[in-house]
């Protein structure tokens, strides 16, 4: 899996939304595989997320910031023809950034998608001849934050990690991940997803309407429709 998520990195490049992969290290044990990363001291917003406000979620604004670098990172991604299908907030890094007037800096760290591992192709790329290790049809990721063409057509493209942002600031602006459904069984969570609207449960007023008009766009049903991370991107 490693070997794999290196090729990925190395397909990519570089963004200041992605955490760095700097190669792998020298196989000191044999069978083993290391990468290098940059160092994210921190830690991953899923932390933040707990930690701060009691775990209420944040604010706004930080929401806001945090969005913007990573529709970034989604854009860039998608754009080198590739869909990261387990984005959560366990893989967004806070990585420290010496710039503070950055629209994307909170607290002094950059959000930055991570953990590749289960990235694959876009349908687009993977009719091109590319590397087959990284064609993948089965549906990856973690299920909170699946979308309904995933969970119902076992598909997984860009629209799909679409969707799972929509999931990640609805987390960030509650602290939850379904703020209304109180630890649903697997099929449950299923059942939710395939006719459900991840933010519907949720008072009126809890939100701003340009948050309200984010999540709504995020989670459009049919992932034909669903804006893109560039369109989004330029929406915040």
């Amino acid at each position: 899996d490693l070997v794999r998520e290196m090729k990925v990195y190395e397909s990519l490049g570089s963004s200041p939304f992605i955490v760095k992969c700097y190669g792998q290290l020298d196989n000191y044990n044999k069978g083993e595989v290391n990468m290098a990363m940059e160092y994210a001291s921190g830690g991953s917003l899923a932390s933040a997320i707990e930690s701060k406000n009691n775990g209420d979620g944040l604010s706004e604004w930080e929401v806001k910031a945090h969005t913007c670098s990573i529709l970034k990172g989604l854009e860039f991604i998608h754009g080198k023809g590739f869909v990261h299908c387990d984005l959560k907030p366990a893989n967004i890094l806070l990585v420290a950034d010496d710039d503070d007037d950055s629209p994307y800096s909170v607290d002094g760290f950059v959000a930055k998608i991570a953990d590749f591992g289960l990235a694959k192709t876009s349908s687009v790329r993977s009719n091109t001849g590319d590397d087959e290790c990284m064609r993948r049809s089965k549906v990856g990721g973690t299920l909170y934050y699946l979308s309904p063409e995933a969970l119902l057509e076992n598909t997984q493209e860009e629209a799909s990690d679409i969707w799972a942002v929509g999931c990640v600031v609805l987390q960030m602006l509650t602290g939850l991940v379904l703020p209304w459904y109180d630890n649903p069984t697997e099929n449950q969570l299923s059942s939710i997803i395939s006719i459900d609207t991840p933010c519907s449960g949720l008072p009126s007023d809890w939100l701003s309407k340009n948050a309200w008009d984010f999540l709504f766009k995020c989670f459009t049903r049919n992932p034909n429709n669903r804006p893109s991370a560039h369109m989004l991107a330029n929406a915040v």
